[in-house]
């Protein structure tokens, strides 16, 4: 079974790989991918087309630009991902009034009848991943994981340059 030594939270050598977070962390996101890829599958979708679509329930009419910026995504992907929703007939595409240029995008009646059926996966999803924890466990699950995510907002890394123990970020 391999080392089987407790995580140091002090960040000593005697860590083992299984027992890191971040491990844990890509695991868990990896076991989401899947289980949330087979959920959107059944509804005729692809992987990420549904943050696509939540995006512009949040406010329709933005432009590729915006979209792809917002998701964290490449231009190219998400042309991809939108001539995909396009063919499914889940978006449409209007040039913008005042520049012909851009193009905004908007979600059909098709697109609007699935944010029921991508919430209740998200909720039976959501409600599995929380089986055993109370609301008090919850709460502080949703403040650390906010934390979390604020510490990495400020990381060198994402910016290209060298990211570890060098100094605070």
């Amino acid at each position: 079974m391999g080392n089987t030594k407790q995580y140091k939270p002090d960040g000593g050598t005697s860590q083992v790989w299984p027992q890191r977070l971040v491990v844990l962390l890509r695991h868990l996101l990896m076991r989401f991918r899947h289980t949330h890829r087979r959920q959107i599958a059944q509804l005729g979708m692809h992987q990420g087309q549904s943050a696509v679509l939540v995006t512009l329930w949040r406010g329709e009419g933005l432009t590729q630009t915006e979209l792809a910026e917002k998701l964290e995504i490449s231009p190219s992907t998400m042309t991809a991902g939108l001539q995909r929703l396009e063919q499914g007939g889940f978006i449409r595409r209007e040039q913008d009034a005042h520049d012909q240029r851009i193009s905004r995008v908007y979600v059909t009646e098709k697109g609007k009848a699935m944010r029921s059926h991508l919430e209740e996966g998200l909720d039976a999803l959501e409600e599995q991943l929380l089986r055993g924890f109370d609301e008090k466990e919850i709460e502080q699950l949703r403040e650390y994981m906010q934390r979390m995510a604020q510490n990495l907002e400020g990381c060198p890394c994402l910016e290209g340059k060298e990211c570890g123990r060098h100094g605070s970020h």
